[in-house]
């Protein structure tokens, strides 16, 4: 999806982005990369700026169409689950105004499938054709949905739609392929838009494979091995993709907050023998630590998608909170917490939230 998209549809109120703006926004996308979260930082300047300013309001800034399309874009290509989430929130309050705007009902469908709310995501796709037929990715967008939801025929018809539109397309003909060959929506979604940058991912050979690999992690739940994870650490007052997971687990008669930096969907994709052992280990080795002349209670631990967890401690002497982290892909064990050294700092307090 190009950002040229948020340039096709201009509401009928007054733009609040200047030519000059848009100029700006598009000097941080080169094509099939770009730097975005530079754009970003614009978008949020420029609306902090033009609020002060009394140019216009919050709510004016939330319901317009070009600047939905534009914070859509670029959070959509942070491609991390955080960001699609942040697409969801800005995006919604300029639904209003999207009638016969495409991009507008296909990013947030792209978004609504990375948040792992299929069902949603295949409404809004079917809105993007409806609202706008030769806008070729809501036809990419839906097709992949049809087909995840058992509608092959349906889906390698909205393909031949969009080849209407973008003749010999790499994406849309990958996508045919794959379909044949009956992949799951996550391995249809393993692929980068540049067909060169694509043949590395597909190689092994593109560093950020891994991140890409969490992304798509949070699409579709694993409701068996969710419902084992679940039955682990039996949470109470359990919330789910808030974005995050997070509810009060007991570790050895001490109950603390335990957050899951992911949604369900992702969560479900975790090792569960991995999550065993380090539950296992913070129940033994973890619950408590000397620290000065008194005792440190851990209060909150985050398990991190890259393997990595946070442990925040609590000092009830100093009343001063205390973190430590353990490496990606990385396991708790006794001999950490024996070595392990509070640092002098207190932890960010948004940490713990």
């Amino acid at each position: 999806m190009s950002s040229a998209d948020t340039k096709a549809h201009k509401q009928s109120a007054a733009r609040l982005l200047t030519d000059k703006d848009v100029e700006v926004l598009e000097s941080f996308d080169e094509g099939y990369q770009g730097y975005f979260w530079k754009m970003l930082d614009y978008l949020n300047k420029f609306v902090t700026k033009g609020m002060e300013e009394g140019r216009f309001t919050e709510e004016q800034a939330l319901e317009d169409l070009e600047l939905a399309l534009w914070y859509g874009y670029a959070y959509n290509n942070l491609d991390i689950y955080p960001a699609y989430y942040k697409t969801l929130e800005l995006m919604k309050p300029s639904e209003k105004n999207a009638h016969g705007c495409g991009a507008w009902y296909c990013r947030y469908s792209v978004a609504l499938m990375y948040c792992g709310r299929l069902t949603e995501a295949r409404v809004y796709a079917e809105k993007a054709i409806t609202e706008e037929p030769t806008y070729p990715w809501g036809w990419l967008q839906a097709a992949k949905l049809r087909y995840h939801f058992g509608f092959k025929d349906g889906a390698l018809q909205a393909i031949e739609e969009g080849l209407k539109l973008m003749p010999d397309d790499y994406e849309f003909l990958t996508l045919r392929k794959e379909i044949d060959l009956g992949y799951t929506l996550e391995q249809l979604e393993y692929h980068w838009i540049s067909p060169e940058a694509d043949k590395k991912l597909q190689a092994g050979l593109d560093k950020d494979s891994d991140e890409k690999q969490r992304a798509i992690a949070g699409i579709v739940t694993d409701a068996e091995n969710l419902a084992r994870i679940k039955e682990l650490f039996k949470p109470e007052g359990w919330e789910a993709d808030n974005p995050f997971c997070h509810g009060l687990v007991t570790f050895n008669r001490f109950q603390l907050q335990v957050l899951f930096r992911m949604n369900e969907a992702a969560l479900s994709k975790m090792n569960y023998g991995w999550l065993k052992k380090q539950k296992e280990t913070i129940t033994m080795h973890y619950v408590q630590h000397p620290c000065g002349s008194s005792i440190c209670n851990l209060v909150f631990v985050a398990f991190n998608l890259d393997y990595s967890i946070d442990l925040v401690y609590y000092d009830l002497e100093t009343e001063k909170h205390y973190e430590i982290s353990t490496p990606k892909n990385g396991d708790l064990t006794s001999e950490i917490m024996l070595n392990m050294e509070f640092p002098d700092e207190k932890v960010d307090n948004n940490k713990l939230n």
